[in-house]
């Protein structure tokens, strides 16, 4: 359940997440070690994956990622349903994002932009009334690379808003805790929250 409300925080939807009101980093701000494209896990600590050949399932414990074509999406409904079981049925109708486009920035640590906006893809019909899903933000520090130098084992954290906001580059006017700067989400991802950091682990080439 913890990785799964992690996906929920990193794209914004929780109130303690900060967005953005567009897109900090772009295409050229692109790390030069991607994410390795493929099905990947996101697990919590005691949940321990590797790689895996075609066709070997994931452990239960793992939420299967895929990244590909610089896009993260993740089977929303297949996460519900072994997490909450006969219950998953009352929140199909939920209108919650199950796709992103994602941009990874270098730096000490990284940072992992999850687009949103017009990127996103929802797993149920958003209400035409309904606030756009902003840009979202995770810290994100690779733990290994493969032989083409891309990461295929990170851990990464949800960025929370500083105690201070407005003297840190950061607003809360709207109700959400929206960064105004580049730089400034790059020093705020330098806090990683106890017991609240994850890791992505790459499976294999396909999902």
């Amino acid at each position: 359940m913890r990785a799964w409300l992690a996906i929920v925080m990193a794209l914004g939807l929780s109130a303690c997440g900060v967005v953005s009101e567009k897109p900090l980093f772009g295409p050229a701000d692109a790390s030069r070690h991607p994410l390795a494209e493929g099905l990947w896990a996101m697990t919590s600590a005691g949940c321990e994956v590797s790689p895996l050949p075609p066709g070997q399932q994931l452990l239960e414990c793992a939420v299967p990622v895929t990244i590909r074509a610089g896009r993260m999406s993740w089977d929303t409904a297949g996460v519900m349903q072994s997490m909450l079981g006969p219950m998953a049925g009352a929140f199909k109708a939920l209108p919650v994002p199950k796709s992103s486009q994602i941009v990874l920035v270098d730096g000490e640590p990284g940072v992992l932009e999850l687009v949103n906006g017009p990127t996103i893809e929802m797993a149920a019909p958003v209400s035409p009334t309904s606030s756009p899903v902003q840009p979202g933000y995770l810290g994100l520090r690779p733990l290994s690379f493969d032989a083409s130098g891309r990461v295929v084992r990170a851990v990464f954290w949800n960025i929370f808003c500083p105690k201070d906001p407005a003297t840190s580059g950061f607003s809360t006017a709207t109700g959400k805790c929206v960064v105004q700067s580049p730089d400034a989400i790059r020093r705020q991802a330098r806090h990683m929250p106890p017991l609240m950091s994850f890791y992505l682990t790459w499976i294999r080439s396909t999902p």
